[in-house]
């Protein structure tokens, strides 16, 4: 089955972060993330360029695929304003299992605030109850104890350690590590 995966209309909600389409009037913030290398390093393998052309070609690619049913970029927002905090990725979806993997990143200016959980809780909510999804997962290095706390507070339990998953752009090869969210694990609907 081949679904549309369209934004939340109106944004989702909770707490300190709303999740709301990605527009045009992000690409600036985005390009301005990438110049942090947690950003440009950890959440891209320093494989997507941090220029405004390539970032709004890259955001292109996925509109392309959020219409194939293939994956979606989602903008993290302050409850109290409109800027881009981060972004909420959801791709990789299986439909024989209904899982999807998930993955994101904050904006420095947005980190110790609370936006980043409560907008990946909103991403993993959106998930399960619009898309119909029943397990999403999210990958990132054992040294990003950044995304590995977030994934934590969030809800999201560790899986384990995937061996040599991750292909840098040196061609060696490196470890990541797992973590997953069920709906039916209490609290992923709240």
């Amino acid at each position: 089955m081949t679904r549309v995966l369209a934004p939340p209309d109106p944004p989702l909600a909770e707490g300190p972060a709303r999740l709301r389409a990605l527009e045009d009037r992000d690409v600036p913030a985005f390009v301005r993330a990438m110049q942090d290398d947690s950003v440009f390093d950890g959440a891209y393998g320093r494989q997507l360029a941090g220029d405004e052309e390539t970032v709004r070609a890259y955001v292109e690619v996925f509109r392309a695929k959020a219409l194939g049913g293939e994956g979606i970029l989602l903008t993290i927002t302050g409850a109290d304003g409109d800027e881009m905090a981060g972004l909420a990725m959801l791709f990789a979806i299986k439909e024989r299992n209904l899982d999807g993997e998930i993955g994101f990143w904050m904006g420095p200016w947005a980190r110790g605030s609370g936006v980043g959980t409560a907008g990946i809780r909103l991403l993993a909510r959106w998930a399960f109850e619009t898309v119909g999804l029943e397990r999403v997962h999210a990958n990132t290095a054992p040294g990003n104890a950044g995304a590995r706390g977030l994934l934590e507070r969030a809800g999201f339990r560790f899986d384990g350690t995937l061996r040599g998953a991750d292909r840098l752009p040196s061609g060696e090869r490196a470890d990541l590590v797992t973590y997953s969210l069920l709906s039916t694990d209490e609290g992923a609907l709240r």
